[in-house]
């Protein structure tokens, strides 16, 4: 290939791979999507508040957020929200 013929390779190819690297990761070297993050998103403090103390806990436990079961049901409901 001619040097010009390399150049509008270059133009058209840089753009195309930075755009396909932010959803596909190409240059990694994977050639799957990006995995998405999993976010918790925590129910309302009015809806927490029909929880035992004892549902709350294991609520959290379940979504894998610390809480100090010791603590009272308002405070576990902090600590969730928090979360």
């Amino acid at each position: 290939m001619e040097t010009y013929m390399w150049l509008i390779v270059l133009i058209i190819a840089a753009p195309v791979l930075y755009v396909l690297n932010d959803k596909y990761r190409i240059l990694e070297g994977l050639n799957a999507p990006a995995e998405e993050e999993t976010t918790f998103k925590a129910p309302s403090a009015q809806k927490l508040m029909k929880f035992t103390k004892k549902e709350l806990v294991e609520f959290a436990e379940n979504n894998n957020i610390v809480v100090q079961p010791s603590k009272t049901k308002a405070e576990i409901i902090k600590q969730i929200r928090k979360k």
